[in-house]
């Protein structure tokens, strides 16, 4: 089923597709179109939330995922030697009994067709992980979405490299997306802003795919 979520703006809309939802081939689609256009990559696997963005005609112009902590294991984990509880514990010097898995959302599957969706994208995603009373965010990307989040007052811990070696997937069903380094971040949702940094140009970054216009 999806599901309206609130949201003040006019232009765009934001809803939520779970596994069982009548629009989730087509927000799976349109995910995997981005990947394969901006990554060449080949995505066959989706989380099991996805948080979708449609416009006035109804189009779906951005979307990404989102996977509980304690749903099942990450995606990101894959990367990581430990659990993540334990890894971000470690890093931020905080006992691994603080930091529990329920508190932990990952982000995966982002994709987006314009500036501005992604813009209202970032802003509910940050809103929907707040009301589901998540702790921190993790997720896997290039360097350039360390400033992007920077922008938006997220202070972010750098957990591991993700290596395309740690990844059962065939070599090159990701295309280029690992030419760009990208690692493995963590960060406090509360540290975040709630006014967006005006440049659009600021969060146009891939996590784990196509963020691109």
């Amino acid at each position: 089923m999806l599901v309206s979520f609130p949201s003040n703006s006019e232009r765009y809309t934001l809803h939520i597709c779970s596994t069982d939802s009548l629009a989730r081939q087509e927000a799976e689609r349109f995910i995997a179109n981005r990947f394969a256009d901006k990554l060449e990559a080949k995505i066959t696997s989706f989380m099991p939330t996805l948080l979708v963005v449609r416009n006035k005609q109804h189009s779906i112009v951005a979307a990404c995922g989102v996977r509980p902590g304690t749903e099942q294991r990450l995606f990101l984990e894959t990367y990581l030697d430990e659990p993540i509880e334990r890894t971000i514990g470690e890093l931020t010097k905080q006992h691994s009994s603080c930091i529990a898995r329920q508190d932990i959302v990952e982000i995966g599957n982002l994709a987006s067709s314009s500036f501005s969706a992604s813009r209202f994208l970032f802003k509910a995603l940050f809103d929907y992980c707040n009301e589901q009373r998540f702790i921190w965010v993790a997720f896997t990307s290039c360097q350039r979405l360390i400033t992007a989040f920077k922008h938006l007052g997220l202070s972010l811990v750098e957990l591991a490299d993700a290596r395309e070696s740690c990844v059962s997937e065939p070599v090159g069903s990701w295309g280029s997306y690992y030419q760009d380094a990208p690692v493995v971040l963590a960060g406090r949702l509360q540290t975040a802003q709630t006014v967006f940094a005006p440049e659009p140009t600021a969060i146009e970054a891939p996590i784990e795919g196509a963020m691109y216009a």
